[in-house]
């Protein structure tokens, strides 16, 4: 019975690989993986022996017209989604986590919806517009002039949580936020705006500031712990930190915030809203 189970998976295997291989003739006549550029190694050894050209790469296998057969292609460098223990999407997932994308981008079903769900990139996008966004970002994404390996890395991860997306079902519609002439009637515009920015649920971008932090998504779980001993912020913290930040961080350049009381509940309320969502998780 074993031997015949042996058998019977060893068949199977072969048959795979052979559909695989087939699938992958045309992109073969002109992609060399063992003696080009891309080594048998660099393809996980037995990549091609389990995948087509196409589980990983996309594009047309049917076809020798370059413009056809590399329809909507993703290039090697970003290829490595496929593979979740590679060191590229290690890299990657560290990276997401460092620099707090969750803070505003829902990614592998967990995040705030301030701005564009990234799993729908896979599907969606090409590399080269994934990395633009981050290379050039838009007016409310902070700029973290990262080099082209760690961009390459957060491609990956983008694409691996599209690729097996972690939630289905209805999403919520998508918030697109405009940049408007400065309120000076709002509390963020009028004490905060000049050095940070902010995108909020309701209200949309505010700010204009790039000389502090970007504070998207502050009183979440996702945003970076940078208040006092490296713990999360929370409401009194906040409250605390406005009213003398120089009293929880001696050395900050930030002059306290003078606010009645009312006031800064009604700055926290608007621009952090706790009851509008709460985050995917």
């Amino acid at each position: 019975m074993v031997i015949r189970l042996v058998l019977l998976i060893g068949v199977i295997a072969l048959t795979w690989a052979s559909e695989c291989l087939a699938e992958s003739a045309s992109c073969l006549r002109c992609h060399d993986v063992c003696h080009g550029a891309l080594t048998a190694q660099q393809h996980h050894e037995v990549s091609l022996q389990t995948m087509g050209c196409v589980d990983c790469h996309r594009g047309n296998p049917t076809t020798q017209r370059r413009e056809l057969a590399h329809y909507r292609l993703i290039d090697a460098g970003h290829s490595w989604y496929r593979f979740p223990e590679s060191d590229a999407v290690k890299r990657g997932q560290h990276l997401v986590d460092l620099l707090a994308c969750r803070r505003c981008h829902v990614l592998a079903g967990k995040g705030n919806s301030l701005a564009a769900e990234l799993d729908r990139l896979y599907h969606q996008s090409l590399p080269v517009e994934v990395v633009a966004s981050i290379r050039v970002p838009a007016f409310f994404m902070p700029d973290f002039s990262l080099q082209q390996s760690d961009v390459d890395a957060v491609v990956n991860v983008i694409f691996a949580a599209g690729f097996m997306p972690q939630v289905s079902g209805l999403q919520p519609p998508q918030v697109v936020h405009f940049e408007n002439d400065v309120d000076e009637e709002n509390l963020f515009e009028k004490h905060c705006g000049r050095c940070h920015r902010v995108l909020t649920a309701q209200q949309g971008g505010l700010g204009t500031g790039d000389i502090a932090p970007n504070l998207s998504g502050l009183l979440s779980q996702f945003y970076p712990k940078t208040f006092k001993d490296n713990q999360p912020w929370d409401v009194q913290g906040l409250k605390k930190w406005i009213k003398n930040p120089r009293a929880i961080r001696p050395l900050t350049r930030m002059l306290p915030v003078v606010l009645r009381e009312q006031e800064a509940i009604k700055l926290i309320d608007e621009t952090w809203p706790l009851k509008v969502k709460e985050p995917l998780q």
